[in-house]
């Protein structure tokens, strides 16, 4: 059976191949921006990647591999916390301050 194997696939049962550094992802995800200062700038980063983590969930799942989709749905909540974020302070740009001093001339 071992030659047959070996015959097959180039290599016998009894050795396994390990990757020399197991730590080191070989797809590494893109860094996520800083925020810029500019809302609308980040609320649009933030949709970008979250369009681009949720075809990466959809083809890890095509696949099967849970660990890509699990790394995926971890990109679009961080990328969703951000928009939310962006979203709120271009809310709070947009509110106009009334005070006493506004009717003043």
């Amino acid at each position: 059976i071992e030659d047959a194997i070996t015959a097959l696939f180039g290599t016998s049962t009894g050795t396994a191949v390990v990757p020399a550094n197991p730590e080191t992802d070989s797809n590494p995800s893109p860094q996520i921006p800083s925020e810029t200062g500019n809302a609308e700038t980040d609320l649009a980063n933030a949709i970008s990647d979250m369009q681009k983590a949720v075809a990466n969930g959809k083809k890890a799942l095509a696949i099967g591999d849970f660990t890509a989709y699990g790394k995926a749905q971890k990109e679009l909540e961080d990328a969703l916390a951000r928009a939310m974020d962006a979203q709120k302070r271009l809310n709070s740009a947009s509110t106009i301050k009334i005070t006493p001093a506004s009717f003043v001339r």
